[in-house]
């Protein structure tokens, strides 16, 4: 009997002798019949169940090639789940968070941390840190790749590894490259003693392990994923899934792939005696007929097998060069394929660099020749292939096994290309080629060891070679981008074909499983940089719905006076793990936005759209009692603005400023910002700010470095050690090689305390030098940062005069600054601003002279404008720079002068790529403004 009909809709089957139809039926979980409307009527029956479509647009589950969705669900569950994009001082709030509450003894597990982060770590001062933070207790922080571990002194101790310890075959107890001693940090099998106590401390029930398969794929469904490979899946989690399949809970199609070597997980047991268990665990849903082979590691421990030594790295010895290895020879490789294809198991190999894949394909070509025809072989990851190589994948029927997070710009294929030749950088995921070469081409995610499983991302990656999430510019490789269908055929058919699913699900066609999803919109009718903007709202699987999206609007344009709005908020937290303290992101983000400025495509306020704010203060004597009196730094500001391009959103910050905050322990400022619709003004987000500020005024003193510091700047001066002090250097330590820092602060104390930030979050810095005046400070310096703030009057600013200023060097001020005024009029200087129609609005506003009410150099520039002792045309926006419009730096010796006053365009472009991600993530509150206004 047709139990459902699903009727006026727009179906995409993946079948290319049906591609569309508008409606299907469905009967005991397989897709009974396919076709218009008008078929249906004849398919309904008196107990069916008619569903109206809507004209929603549908199509086949997704099913991912490559993930850990046990291990997450296990995490999600069990452990403490965290943002990758945490710095450091974010990832040791979370480890006390974790800890808090913990009996003594008890282990913490956190995860995951970026490998960004990978050499902050690897110091005994970082081990003393973490040992602070996990407060006695052994805890293991996991790094993104899964693949690498930092664990407290406690962890250590529990695995018995102290500084004495060899590094085992195939891994590295990562020593302090000063002291010798221990950082905590373990790379691949040098974490498998600790995971090995952690087990033996806490091992899960069946009914845990259960409870992490069953996480996991509610995690997938929500995304449209109806069928996975858990790409290494112990004898625990394979009796999870096949339990909750004989239960009927099992929400989509799993392939497991058993370990058969495990330097990084510490499953047990692994190879031939885990092969005989996992068929026993065999079910309708959970198909155990793959093995898991490391073949390698991952490039950024440099243990990925390439053909080409790794580029020089800080710290490497005289002469030392590696390839990386691969963890098999190919006789061996061979053996341990050809033991699983006697047990008719295929297999999914590990192989990330080009030597590996290159050895995998010669082992498979010598298993083809043997007669293991049927198996399939992944090259899982696969992002670097031997040009020569390239043919040899359809030529042996190979899968090439793509993770998205490598084929478009962002900070993996950035990290890579610091460490591995250009020339295979440069070539990294071919998928045109490869697609045209007859290779068959399969998404895996990899997830969580990326930051999401959502098949969008990996579809709008795959068309545009373009980052999904927008915080990375530009295209990689633009000339190896695919067709949408394509695309989906990775995510779906091919991927299903690949698993030994392809007749049971991966396309719509009658006899398959009913497993399909509802999107809020249809891909082929939006522009390809939309793709990663379809959401999922419904997910069915074997005829049965497993997930539905929650009933919250995601966006703020409305269509009638009636609608519903919400908005998203973000408090600090969730900011920082949406990416706010993203330094390197917010550098482009800025350079994108000066240069926008300067198109003109943008609105301040201001009846010129150039004015910095609205302003409220206070007088110094107040007539009435509750009213506040002026101060430092006192005063109220709302900072409206548009700003168009790739950000095209209208937005607000709104902060409250009091110098007498740090007695309360509470910053100078507290600041909160909200994103709105252009069109209809609705809310999108509402933000803690302080942050998002902070980092948007560094950020532009680093593109300010980027075009007009010396190319090897590698001396900077902070005068402030405070938050401009810190996210500036951060900025510069972006795009110049800052080896040196030189900081005087108007406490000894602050400034050793900055000097301990800088050690902590600047691994490259090898030098901090706490100064006691300003010409120390200046001395040899090629950058120099003044981000100080105090009462408006230049007699108070810094003062830096012009004969200890070195030649050739950039000077920023983001705050109070004094210069002679013969560096300032000298034709031989470079003057140059943010934009210098909102100095103009700000002299109108306050007088002149302005710089002695607004202390930022470049009030300084327009009172000299004003006695006529400098031109407009001395003075250079940096967005006219960016775009070519205007020169930069003339020579070496030439004192460059760069005055940022801040603007609410850049808190509108950080926010929004900050909204984008926590998006993307699914981070952050969603609040009600109302479900029908009370007054339309």
């Amino acid at each position: 009997m047709i139990e459902k009909v699903f009727t006026n809709g727009h179906v995409y089957t993946g079948e290319s002798a049906q591609p569309w139809v508008s409606a299907f039926a469905i009967e005991n979980g397989q897709l009974a019949a396919l076709g218009d409307d008008r078929a249906a009527e004849s398919w309904i029956g008196a107990q069916t169940e008619v569903i109206d479509l809507e004209g929603a647009f549908v199509m086949p589950g997704f099913v991912d090639a490559h993930c850990h969705c046990a291990l997450q669900g296990q995490t999600e569950v069990f452990e403490h789940p965290v943002e990758p994009t945490l710095d450091l001082e974010g990832l040791l709030a979370e480890i006390r968070k974790a800890v808090t509450g913990l009996p003594e003894g008890a282990w913490a597990v956190v995860s995951p941390y970026s490998a960004a982060l990978q050499t902050q770590v690897e110091t005994a001062a970082a081990l003393a840190r973490l040992d602070e933070a996990a407060a006695g207790h052994p805890v293991i922080v996991r790094e993104y790749s899964r693949h690498n571990r930092w664990v407290s002194s406690a962890a250590l101790a529990a695995a018995r590894i102290d500084a004495s310890t060899p590094d085992p075959e195939h891994g590295t107890v990562v020593k302090d490259p000063v002291s010798g001693g221990l950082t905590g940090v373990l790379y691949e099998s040098a974490g498998l003693p600790v995971e090995h106590a952690f087990l033996a401390a806490r091992a899960l029930s069946a009914q845990d392990h259960s409870r992490s398969v069953r996480e996991g794929l509610r995690i997938l469904n929500s995304f449209g994923i109806t069928g996975a490979a858990d790409a290494a899946a112990s004898e625990q989690i394979m009796a999870g899934a096949a339990a909750l399949d004989e239960a009927g809970e099992l929400s989509a199609w799993v392939v497991s792939a058993m370990p058969a070597n495990d330097h990084i997980f510490g499953f047990e047991p692994i190879g031939a005696a885990l092969y005989g268990i996992g068929s026993e665990l065999s079910t309708s849903h959970h198909r155990p007929n793959f093995v898991k082979v490391f073949l390698d590691g991952v490039p950024p421990a440099r243990t990925a097998a390439f053909s080409q030594p790794y580029l020089p790295q800080p710290g490497d010895g005289p002469g030392q060069q590696t390839c990386g290895e691969t963890l098999f020879a190919e006789d061996e490789l061979f053996d341990v394929l050809f033991e699983a294809a006697g047990r008719n198991l295929s297999a999914i190999i590990h192989c990330t660099g080009d030597a590996s894949i290159h050895l995998a394909l010669n082992a498979i070509e010598r298993l083809r020749n043997a007669g293991c025809t049927e198996q399939s072989y992944h090259l899982s990851h696969c992002q670097f292939i031997l040009p020569a190589d390239q043919p040899r994948l359809a030529e042996l029927n190979v899968v090439a096994e793509m993770s998205p997070f490598f084929w478009v710009p962002g900070p993996v294929p950035e990290a890579i290309s610091t460490i591995v030749p250009a020339e295979i950088a440069g070539d990294i995921h071919p998928n045109r080629r490869l697609l045209d070469l007859g290779v068959q081409l399969v998404s895996g995610s990899d997830w969580p060891c990326s930051d999401t499983p959502d098949p969008w991302y990996a579809i709008h990656g795959l068309v545009t070679r373009a980052d999904p999430l927008g915080l990375t510019p530009g295209v990689l490789n633009g000339d190896q981008a695919i067709s949408l269908p394509e695309a989906i055929t990775m995510c779906t058919s091919s991927a299903a074909d690949s698993l030994g699913l392809g007749e049971l699900t991966g396309s719509l066609k009658a006899g398959k499983s009913a497993d399909f999803i509802v999107c809020d919109r249809n891909p082929f009718t939006i522009a390809p940089g939309e793709l990663s903007q379809v959401r999922v709202q419904q997910t069915w699987f074997a005829g049965g719905l497993v997930y539905r999206a929650p009933e919250v609007q995601q966006t703020s344009t409305v269509g009638s006076p009636a609608s519903a709005l919400s908005f998203l908020y973000l408090s600090e937290p969730d900011a920082i793990a949406a990416g706010v303290t993203d330094m390197a992101g917010c550098v482009e983000a800025m350079d994108q936005t000066l240069q926008l400025l300067q198109l003109g495509d943008y609105r301040m306020a201001g009846n010129d759209g150039n004015s910095h704010g609205a302003m409220v203060t206070f007088p110094a004597s107040p007539q009435f009692p509750n009213m506040p009196a002026d101060g430092p730094d006192r005063r109220f500001m709302a900072m409206p603005a548009y700003l168009g391009g790739q950000y095209d959103a209208a937005g607000m910050k709104w902060y409250g400023s009091n110098l007498a905050n740090r007695d309360r322990q509470l910053p100078r400022s507290i600041l909160m910002f909200m994103l709105n619709d252009k069109e209809t003004g609705a809310p999108l987000m509402l933000m803690s700010a302080n942050l998002l500020s902070a980092y948007r005024t560094g950020a532009v003193p680093g593109v300010g470095a980027k075009y007009l510091a010396l190319p090897d700047a590698s001396v900077a001066a902070i005068i402030g050690p405070g938050v401009m002090g810190k996210t500036g250097l951060e900025a510069y330590a972006a795009v110049r090689p800052i080896t040196t820092v030189r900081v005087l602060g108007r406490r000894r104390e602050s400034a050793e305390a900055y000097r301990e930030w800088v050690h902590s979050r600047l691994p490259s810095v090898q030098e901090v030098i706490v100064c006691g005046s300003l010409q120390e400070a200046v001395a040899g310096a090629d950058i120099v940062h003044c981000g100080v703030s105090g009462p408006a009057g230049s007699a108070g600013y810094p003062h830096l005069l012009t004969a200890w200023l070195k030649p050739g060097a950039f000077i920023c001020s983001v705050s109070n600054l004094s210069l002679d005024d013969d560096v300032l009029t000298d034709p031989a200087s470079g003057l140059f601003i943010d934009n210098l129609q909102m100095y103009f609005d700000w002299q109108e506003e306050v007088g002149y002279p302005a710089h002695e009410s607004i202390g930022i150099i470049g009030n300084r520039y327009v009172d000299l404008m004003h006695e006529n002792r400098l031109g407009p045309d001395c003075v250079s926006n940096i967005g006219d720079v960016a775009l070519g419009r205007r020169p930069g730096r003339t020579d070496d010796a030439q004192i460059i002068v760069f005055s940022v006053g801040g603007m609410p365009i850049e808190d509108i472009a950080w926010a929004s790529q900050v909204y984008q991600r926590a998006r993307e993530r699914r981070i952050g509150i969603e609040l009600p403004l109302w479900d029908v206004p009370v007054m339309a």
